[in-house]
């Protein structure tokens, strides 16, 4: 299993800053979503992604929950979808 790194708190004000404070995946503003914004890694640590800025972004509850299930679509064979 992977240990996650921390992220600082300057990382993360970075990495909000940068993304305009609105979610990577959908775009929704963190104010208008009620709830604070989660990082993600754009390449996950697991295969091989660093915690540096370019490899961060932000990503609201529902982004980060749906992009979780894919994952395990996708480790199960169901995804993407067959034609």
């Amino acid at each position: 299993m992977t240990r996650k790194t921390r992220v600082s708190r300057r990382l993360r004000q970075q990495v909000a800053q940068r993304a305009g404070y609105c979610c990577g995946y959908c775009r929704t503003p963190e104010r208008i979503t009620g709830h604070r914004m989660t990082l993600a890694h754009i390449i996950p640590e697991a295969q091989g992604g660093q915690t540096v800025i370019e490899n961060l972004w932000l990503a609201c509850v529902a982004c980060n929950e749906f992009k979780g299930v894919r994952w395990l679509w996708v480790q199960a064979g169901w995804w993407p979808p067959e034609d």
